[in-house]
Order: structure tokens, then C-alpha cells, then sequence
């Protein structure tokens, strides 16, 4: 009987091929865990797009914003249960004209921006409260921020304190004509008993007296601001939108006299602006640069395949960043990418927004009408 023996030749090429076929293998699985490892515990269809509004927690409920998915006047409010995705309630609320609001939550009742700050009932979504009753002085004004049993408003008017129970005003800024509203319709940043926030008329960061709503300082910059500042015991850390190249845009300025302890040039930064520990995180353009809250210098930056206007979370040792074509988790101390989430639309700017952190679980709007659910670990 004759035996077989294949070539050297052969070999070598069955060798080759096993070795291609295994490294095309690994290069899929690598890529696999890189995008599509992060499975969703649940996620909820608006039928409309919630992109603009940053989801609010409260108890066993979701809460957040909808445009476009009615024909009715303004937008609706969505109201779903937190471990499963389920609707509970939905309204139709038409003092937010249009203007997609991060609610925030008071003890029984969903606080919101729009045409006239107003509150709905946590329990069904009826309307509780509103602050105007003339429509010749309604204005835009922006995502509220809740301090304590106050409520915060910035507007076209004023910026305004209200009681977070009734809406009743407690103070309005009269006589600077400057118009406080920003390009995101942002919220203002509290800290020690001052507030602060970037205005898109004059460029200013202004730093107002919470108890009394006087004006303390303000800073004039290159740009416009569509983003909220991060404020720590001592510094202000601003992002500034501006184009020009030769700009320093992202800041940190001296509480004490104003003064710039530091500045670098990051390009264009939207986003909010965010302090961990002894890092400051923010996006220039299409890079997620982590810095020193120190000096400045750069710890780490990750390139990303699109832009982003959210507010980065950290938690624990990660980072999530909410960007154009997807949703990132990163390594917060080494900047290692985790693992990234993609919609099945793909790269097409199907974008997520700011993630909300409740728990062991995180909460995004995404442009491609859907609200997410994920793990943290």
C-alpha cells in the first residue's frame, strides 16, 4: 500500500492558512468585545426623539422628556418603571413649547423648564404648579436646578429662584439687560452658597449670590458657552465654544479673584465640563481629554469617531461618555477603552446624550428614539 506524505510545501501552506483563518478570528472576537459586548437590560421606544433630555431617577421611576412624538402642541413628558422599561405614564405638556427639558425631581413633583417654569405631579404627570399667568411675560427658560426646597431658572428675562413646592418667586435679577440662556438651555451650578452659569449673549460666566440673586462677578470670553462649568471649593473649570485655534478653551479660574490659574487649548468644547478626584474631564472637538485639575497637563485623551454635548459620568473607575455615534465606558484613570456601545443604525450620528447614574445602573436618551438601560459593572 502506498502511504501519503504531503509536501513541505504543503505543510506550510496548511500551516498559513490555519494561521490566517485564526488570526481573522481573534481580529472579529477583539472587535466584537470592543462594540457590541455591553448588551442593554432594557430599552424603551418614544416613538419620538428624547436626545435632549437627560433622563431623571426618582424612586422606581424614569422620567424625561419626548419631542416629535405627538401632534400635539409641545412635548411629552415619559414617566417609566426603572427595572424594566415599562411605561407608567405619559403627558402632553404644553407650557414646554417646543424647549426638550432635563426634568428634575421634588419630593412629589417633576420640575421643568419651557415657555414657563412649571412642576407636574410625580404620581400621574398632571400639572401641579406654573410660575406665569400673564403670556406677555413668558420667555425660554432653561433645565432647572433644584437646591435644598429651591428651584433655578435661567431665561431670556432673568434668572429667577422659586420654591420648589409652589413655584412662588423668591428673587429675579432686574437691570443688567444681559439675557442668561445658553445653547443648550443648560442649568446653573451651585457651590457654597453661589451660582454659577454661561451665557451665549454676552460670553459671560457670571457668579451669582444664591440668597439674594446679586451678580458677584462675571468673566467675559472668546465664545459662547453651551455647556455647564464644574466648580470645586477653590476653582472654576470653563469650556469655552469658540473655533479659533489659538484659544485656550478649556479654563481654570481662581475663585478668590478671578484670576486664570491655568489654560490649554482643547478646540471647541461643548460638552459640560467635569471634576473626579484630582482629574478634569472634558471634550474638545472629538477627543475626550482627561487633565490635571493641578496644572492642567494632559493624564490621558481618547479620540472618538464623532463629537459629543453631554455631561460625562464618572463612577467608581470609569468614565461614560454619551457621543455622536454611540455610548463609550472607559478606564477613568488610563483612559482604556471598556467597551463602546452602538445603535443598529451604526455610525450615522444616531448619538447618545447625557447618562444618569442611579445605583448599579445607568440611564441615556438617544437620538435614535429609544431610552437605555445598562449596567454599570
Amino acid at each position: 500500500m502506498k502511504t501519503f506524505l504531503p509536501s513541505f510545501r504543503t505543510i506550510l501552506y496548511m500551516v498559513a492558512s490555519f494561521l490566517i483563518v485564526f488570526t481573522i478570528g481573534c481580529k472579529k472576537k477583539k472587535d466584537d468585545q470592543v462594540s457590541n459586548t455591553k448588551t442593554p437590560l432594557w430599552v424603551y421606544n418614544t416613538q419620538g426623539d428624547p436626545y435632549n433630555s437627560k433622563p431623571c431617577v426618582s424612586g422606581d421611576k424614569v422620567i424625561f422628556c419626548v419631542s416629535n412624538d405627538s401632534g400635539s402642541i409641545g412635548n411629552n413628558v415619559h414617566c417609566i418603571n426603572r427595572n424594566n422599561g415599562e411605561s407608567i405614564w405619559k403627558c402632553s405638556d404644553s407650557l414646554s413649547q417646543g424647549i426638550i427639558s432635563n426634568p428634575m425631581v421634588y419630593s412629589d413633583l417633576v420640575i421643568l423648564g419651557g415657555i414657563n417654569p412649571h412642576s407636574l405631579y410625580l404620581s400621574d404627570g398632571t400639572h401641579a404648579w406654573k410660575y406665569r399667568d400673564d403670556l406677555m411675560e413668558h420667555s425660554l427658560y432653561g433645565n432647572p436646578l433644584v437646591v435644598g426646597d429651591a428651584v433655578y431658572f435661567t431665561s431670556y428675562i432673568s434668572v429667577t429662584k422659586h420654591a420648589a413646592s409652589s413655584g412662588a418667586l423668591v428673587w429675579e435679577t432686574e437691570g443688567d439687560s444681559v439675557i442668561y440662556y445658553n445653547l443648550r438651555n443648560s442649568r446653573m451650578v451651585f457651590n457654597n452658597g453661589k451660582l454659577y452659569f454661561g451665557d451665549a449673549s454676552y460670553n459671560r460666566m457670571t457668579s451669582f449670590i444664591e440668597s439674594t440673586g446679586h451678580v458677584e462677578w462675571f468673566l467675559t470670553f472668546e465664545g459662547a458657552f453651551s455647556n455647564i462649568p464644574a466648580v470645586t471649593d477653590n476653582e472654576i473649570f470653563i469650556g469655552v465654544q469658540t473655533s479659533d485655534i489659538n484659544t485656550k478653551t478649556l479654563r481654570c479660574i481662581n475663585l478668590t479673584d478671578q484670576t486664570e490659574k491655568w489654560g490649554v487649548k482643547l478646540g471647541i468644547i461643548f460638552s459640560d465640563v467635569v471634576v473626579a478626584g484630582d482629574k478634569v474631564y472634558a471634550i474638545g472637538m472629538t477627543t475626550l481629554c482627561c487633565r490635571s485639575v493641578a496644572d492642567g497637563s494632559s493624564v490621558w485623551s481618547h479620540l472618538m469617531s464623532a463629537g459629543a454635548n453631554s455631561e460625562p459620568l464618572v463612577t467608581g473607575n470609569k468614565i461614560f461618555v454619551g457621543y455622536g455615534n454611540g455610548l463609550l465606558c472607559l478606564n477613568a484613570t488610563t483612559g482604556e477603552l471598556l467597551w463602546e456601545y452602538k445603535t443598529a443604525a451604526g455610525q450615522d450620528g444616531k448619538g447618545f446624550s447625557s447618562p444618569t447614574l442611579d445605583g448599579d445602573r445607568i440611564y441615556v436618551s438617544c437620538a435614535d428614539g429609544n431610552v437605555y438601560c445598562f449596567s454599570v459593572d
